[in-house]
């Protein structure tokens, strides 16, 4: 997958990949949705051959769907990584939050 082919001048928001039949991601989708008033993220099944050439693209096996990755342009996040990067797109208190968790790890 070229950066091209889903990073362009016109729309080049970072990626949220997720599987896309757990019913609990499909979950976390709709929060990150509703605390993102601006449409700052895109959002990618990770079943789909999209997600499957992120995934590739971000250095992980296109068959490994165990965890939320966040795709921006120069670089990928996953896991707790993807989910502290996600919550700095998100409205208030939540960059702030992801800010504190940062220095302040659970």
């Amino acid at each position: 997958a070229t950066d091209a082919e889903f990073f362009q001048p016109a729309d080049s928001r970072p990626i949220m990949l997720f599987d896309g039949v757990c019913n609990l991601c499909n979950g976390g989708v709709r929060f990150v949705r509703e605390h993102d008033p601006g449409r700052s993220i895109r959002y990618v099944p990770l079943q789909s051959d999209s997600g499957r050439k992120l995934l590739r693209r971000s250095g992980r096996s296109p068959d490994d769907i165990s965890s939320v990755v966040l795709v921006e342009k120069d670089r990928s996040y996953i896991k707790s990584d993807a989910v502290l990067r996600i919550m700095e797109y998100l409205n208030l208190p939540f960059p702030q939050l992801a800010a504190f968790l940062k220095i302040a790890p659970l």
